[in-house]
């Protein structure tokens, strides 16, 4: 269960986000929906230990994340990025720098498992050696979303969702098999079962 106890964050001009109280268990999805700058990015870094809690606490199955606890619970976190550090490489070495971060070692990589997915999701198999910079932004999250299903894990965090029907198809399948999901939106078009606005 991911809980926000009156939780914000800093914001770049050094004001505090809206603070923000809400529990997810497993097989429930919510949404943060707000405008750009809001602090949405910066509450998902939050629950990884990427970012400071300006106010209130962050609880994963009631253990506070903190500095020290946040290298744990990234193992049961899987977290979709709005953008990529580096668009230079291939997708099929997208796919396998993924799977070779420490906290996904013990998840073994198959490619023909993915391309079910891909399937499943529209993507042409072509894009497995295509350039990052060559897809559009809605397929590389397609791409990333993919990932999901293989990684497993409780807790997914979504930065900035392209709301798509196949998106939508996903992450309901994700939650019905138990998964706790949160994503982050500037305006919310899907159903979801709890939705805060900034």
């Amino acid at each position: 269960m991911l809980e926000f106890k009156n939780v914000s964050v800093t914001l770049p001009h050094g004001e505090k986000s809206t603070p923000i109280s809400m529990m997810l268990s497993g097989g429930e999805m919510a949404c943060l929906c707000g405008p750009a700058g809001a602090g949405k990015t910066e509450l998902l870094r939050a629950v990884m230990g990427l970012a400071p809690v300006a106010s209130g606490y962050i609880t994963v199955d009631g253990e506070l994340v903190t500095p020290g606890s946040a290298e744990y619970f990234r193992r049961i976190i899987a977290f979709v990025p709005q953008h990529l550090p580096d668009s230079r490489m291939k997708v099929s070495e997208l796919c396998g720098a993924v799977f070779d971060l420490r906290v996904n070692h013990g998840v073994k990589f198959k490619k023909d498992t993915l391309m079910k997915e891909w399937h499943l999701l529209g993507i042409d198999e072509a894009a497995y050696g295509l350039q990052v910079s060559e897809l559009e932004q809605q397929t590389l999250q397609l791409v990333l979303l993919s990932f999901l299903p293989l990684l497993k894990r409780p807790v997914i965090l979504i930065d900035n969702m392209l709301q798509t029907q196949e998106t939508y198809q996903l992450l309901h399948r994700l939650v019905a098999e138990g998964a706790e999901l949160l994503y982050t939106c500037e305006e919310n078009l899907i159903p979801c079962d709890k939705l805060i606005k900034f």
